[in-house]
């Protein structure tokens, strides 16, 4: 048997992390990442080194102005750009290239205040998730050897480490069998479904969800937050929530729909979609998305809206960054909260609402990151284990 050859080209590897692989070059990365557990953990270190790549935030850069510090920003993004277009231009071998990109990992997260370095890192270990089958059976994905049948629906589920967990394609089922599958506060997961459509689960999310699509429509019912890639059907596609109901036929979208949030936000990033929703007097109300459209639903007062918005600010966590453009502290904190499963006290005199403007890397030390929202916004802050107390500045 011919022995896979255990170098890569980085760029090929760089465009499986931005998706940009042709079906030729997917299948020899699929053949490189199976000839070894050595290359697929490399792949998953390159993976974390890619998304550290895309943070924008410095203590040492921040300055007094939010204008500054986002030219700042800016400039950084281009020098960058032009170090990744460089180090595509040649291939590497992996030993080589993993050293070198550690030591700019190191270099690039280091932190002067001592103080953070007293704490005890909060876990970064992301991929963690419950699936709960027909028969009730609760199987924690992120632990090995568990054997992934829904016994009701008499189909074999794949959980893959690094694709997450699928389906059979148009399983052979007539039954009505419904799995749910739910991250917690600090998880994020990959799903499959039968039909091709992939799923990202947010943080503290849960996706109920048919093992296969036997009707005529193709609905899931969504808590908390989820970016959708579907597949195109002549069957509509639909995502309910509490409060509006999400339908498609093949597109790039996604659902904001946390309970502790006002609004329920809907994102296009690419195709069609309507959005409907119950006003107050209980009838429907429908708008329309195009790429770049975002429908809002107010829960205050039930009124459904519509707007043009940038939609990286929306979609950048799947790609393992936070954006935040004149987001409030308070809304800032929530989404950290979830993120890295901690709870937050904001003390009396600080500014609850004060926008923030920027952008963070999602794998970073929480520890880091509050160093940095805390410089922007002017507050100081304090962590024990999970607790964490934002004061006003001292």
């Amino acid at each position: 048997m011919k022995k896979v050859k255990q170098t890569i080209e980085w760029g090929l590897i760089s465009r499986k992390l931005n998706n940009k692989l042709t079906e030729q070059e997917e299948r020899q990365f699929e053949r490189w990442l199976s000839a070894s557990e050595k290359n697929r953990q490399y792949f998953r270190q390159a993976q974390a080194y890619h998304q550290k790549q895309v943070e924008d935030l410095d203590l040492d850069l921040v300055p007094d102005t939010t204008v500054g510090f986002m030219q700042k920003l800016n400039h950084r993004n281009k020098v960058r750009t032009l170090y990744r277009n460089f180090r595509v231009a040649a291939a590497i071998v992996l030993p080589l290239m993993l050293v070198g990109g550690t030591y700019w990992y190191y270099q690039n997260s280091k932190t002067n205040d001592e103080q953070l370095a007293e704490q005890t890192p909060i876990a970064t270990i992301r991929t963690k998730a419950t699936l709960i089958t027909t028969n009730g059976a609760e199987l924690d994905l992120s632990a090995s050897g568990v054997d992934l049948t829904d016994s009701i629906a008499g189909i074999h589920i794949v959980n893959d480490s690094l694709q997450g967990l699928s389906y059979p394609k148009e399983a052979e089922t007539t039954l009505t069998a419904f799995n749910t599958l739910i991250t917690p506060r600090g998880g994020e997961y990959k799903l499959t479904l039968a039909d091709g459509t992939q799923v990202w689960l947010n943080c503290e999310s849960e996706l109920h969800y048919p093992v296969a699509f036997n009707g005529d429509v193709r609905k899931v019912s969504l808590k908390g937050e989820a970016f959708f890639d579907v597949t195109k059907s002549t069957k509509p596609f639909i995502v309910e929530t509490e409060d509006v109901n999400v339908r498609v036929l093949g597109t790039r979208f996604n659902v904001s729909a946390y309970r502790d949030e006002d609004a329920v936000k809907t994102t296009l990033t690419r195709g069609l979609v309507n959005v409907e929703s119950k006003l107050v007097n209980g009838s429907l109300v429908e708008v329309s998305l195009k790429p770049g459209d975002q429908a809002e639903y107010l829960r205050s007062d039930a009124q459904l809206l519509r707007q043009t918005v940038d939609t990286t600010l929306y979609v950048g966590w799947i790609d393992g960054y936070f954006r935040f453009e004149g987001q409030t502290l308070d809304q800032v904190m929530r989404n950290l909260s979830r993120w890295y499963d901690v709870d937050y006290h904001i003390s009396a005199g600080v500014d609850r609402q004060k926008r923030l403007f920027g952008k963070l890397n999602r794998q970073d030390d929480f520890d880091i990151i509050m160093g940095m929202v805390s410089k922007i916004a002017g507050t100081s802050f304090e962590r024990d284990g999970n607790q964490v107390k934002v004061s006003p500045k001292k």
